[in-house]
Formats: C-alpha cells, structure tokens, sequence
C-alpha cells in the first residue's frame, strides 16, 4: 500500500517535506481513513494538500463539496495542470462535459481522482443515486467538506444545503474530512454535530490569535477576526 511519503508526492505536488508535522499527522490521518477528520487550520497552511494527496494515493474518487463556482474551478483548473484527473459538476458544466464526467464514474475503475461539487447538487437525487452506486462498488474513498464553517447556523457564511451532507452520509458509509480556516470553537463544535463525524481526530493551527484583516475574493468581502478565547 502506498503511502503519503511515496515519490507521487514529490512528483505530483513538487515538496520534499510537510510544512509542519500538524500538516503532515493531518494527511496520515485522512489517508489512513480509519476515522472522520476536522482541520481548522488558516489560509495559507496548506489545508487542501491534505485531501488532495491522499485522493491522488487512494484507488477510488474523492468527493470534494465546496460552496464557491469560482474555487472550484480554482482548484481543478490547479490539479489539471499537476496532471491530476480532477473534474467539476455544477450548473456552469457543459453538456458534453457532464457526459464525460457521468461515464468516467461509471466505469469499474473511475479514472477521476477528485470530483468538485456544490452542495446545492449533492442533494438532488439522481446525484446521490450516481454516489450510491460507486460506494457499492467501493469506489468512494472520501468525503471531503471544504468551507466547512457554512455548515454551521452559527457560521457567518450558513448555506441551508450543507445540512443535507447528513443525510448522504447516513447512507454512504466512507471517511468524511471537514476544513475550514474560520470557525470558533462552537462553530467547530457544531460542524462535527451537522455532519455526524465519529471517531473523529481533529487538527487545529491557531487562526484568531490576532487581530487582523483577511480579504477573501471569494466571498466578496473583507473579514476582521480577533481572539477566540
């Protein structure tokens, strides 16, 4: 079996080491796949590796749900250029795309690594029924929730569909990963709550030891955190 140490890792991502040791028990941590991860961990720390390699090592598709068109594409356009097999299905996917992307999934053996989508499409049924039939044929490796702050009520960014992440869990048993640079302890506390996270490891790098200024061009807006505790 391979592991986060192999030559992909260098060759794939262009590193020799892990930031920092918290990184790098992070990524062992969710390759393993032995429990539910949650990483709060600040932008810029490295948080996407974390999923990113171990999809790229593990034999079956990551399932990445992420609230934003534009870092998804981000993020794909990103593995594409790394020669990863990354893909994206949303409502900006064209026609052919999405055929393409449909009969990859079905294959034995997917060739897709890492498949983005919103949570607004995880909830349709014809989407979760597509998921069903991979995990039943052991091709589901992961469940990663990105942004996972937007999960949460008390989150400052809440989407009402990443409530039904739940749901899809209860019936696809895999390994889920929560990330997010922008939760407070009753934020984390209540992303693990939403998702039914168990057996849970959690990592976390301090985000709200300052008072400072992020902008986030995703979001559209510019943020002030101070100390949580």
């Amino acid at each position: 079996m391979a592991d986060i140490n192999n030559k992909k890792r260098k060759r794939v991502f262009k590193f020799d080491k892990f930031r920092t040791s918290l990184q790098e028990e992070a990524c062992k941590a969710v390759f393993e796949g032995l429990c539910d991860v949650f990483v709060c961990m600040p932008t810029g720390a490295g948080k996407s590796l974390l999923y990113q390699l171990p999809a790229v090592l593990l034999p079956g598709v990551t399932l990445v749900i992420s609230p934003l068109l534009a870092l998804i594409q981000d993020q794909v356009t990103q593995l594409k250029d790394k020669g990863v097999k990354a893909s994206a299905l949303n409502s900006k996917t064209k026609k052919s795309e999405r055929i393409s992307i449909m009969a990859d999934l079905n294959l034995v053996t997917p060739n897709i690594k890492l498949l983005y989508v919103t949570p607004e499409l995880l909830a349709t049924d014809s989407f979760r029924s597509l998921m069903g039939d991979l995990r039943k044929r052991g091709k589901l490796s992961l469940l990663v929730v990105d942004e996972a702050h937007c999960v949460s009520q008390w989150g400052h960014d809440f989407r009402p569909d990443f409530l039904k992440i739940k749901d899809f869990r209860v019936i696809n048993k895999c390994p889920c990963v929560a990330l997010t640079a922008t939760a407070n302890k009753s934020v984390q506390k209540d992303v693990v709550l939403q998702l039914k996270m168990e057996n849970l490891k959690t990592f976390t790098a301090s985000v709200f030891r300052f008072v400072g200024i992020v902008h986030e061009p995703y979001f559209n807006n510019v943020r002030y955190y101070l100390d949580d505790d």
